[in-house]
């Protein structure tokens, strides 16, 4: 038979992508001489829930010798004139 005894539930929950942007309206682009005015905030990799508290649970090494996944922000403005 077989042990068990190292097994973990590794069921876990992650928020991998999220962006959120606003667009300035004709009216008041028109104002300021603008065609198109486009503010973005954007994350990736922003939080995990999980039982595994030692090591990422989308880890490719059973031993945990990987890189860890980063935490990248990201802010911006695009611009048409």
């Amino acid at each position: 038979m077989n042990s068990t005894f190292w097994l973990k539930n590794a069921s876990f929950l992650r928020l991998k992508n999220v962006e959120i942007a606003y667009s300035l309206s004709p009216r008041i682009l028109e104002k300021i001489k603008v065609q198109n005015l486009r503010l973005f905030i954007s994350g990736f990799n922003l939080f995990s829930i999980d039982n595994i508290k030692i090591q990422d649970p989308e880890g490719t090494n059973a031993g945990g010798m990987y890189y860890p996944q980063q935490r990248i922000y990201n802010a911006g403005i695009n611009l048409s004139f």
